[in-house]
């Protein structure tokens, strides 16, 4: 199984973002060149995170959906940094 990490562009700053989980049920953000103190209190499955990132990136993420579920899946996993 080969494993990788989605990269997006922040809407409003346009660095490169990523979502992590902060807690089991509690999503944030890590970003390249800053600090991000939004958290969303909830466990996502992988697909339902991305849609719920519409209008926070500047991708259409019904596109990345469908184009990762061409060759794989998308899942959360928990990393410990």
């Amino acid at each position: 199984m080969i494993r990788g990490k989605l990269w997006f562009r922040c809407a409003a700053v346009h660095d490169p973002i990523t979502p992590v989980l902060v807690q089991p049920a509690v999503i944030g953000w890590d970003a390249k060149n800053r600090q991000v103190d939004l958290t969303i209190e909830r466990a996502f499955k992988g697909d339902e995170l991305v849609m719920r990132m519409k209008g926070w990136v500047t991708v259409d993420v019904k596109k990345v959906i469908e184009t990762v579920k061409k060759k794989g899946i998308l899942g959360c996993l928990i990393s410990v940094t």
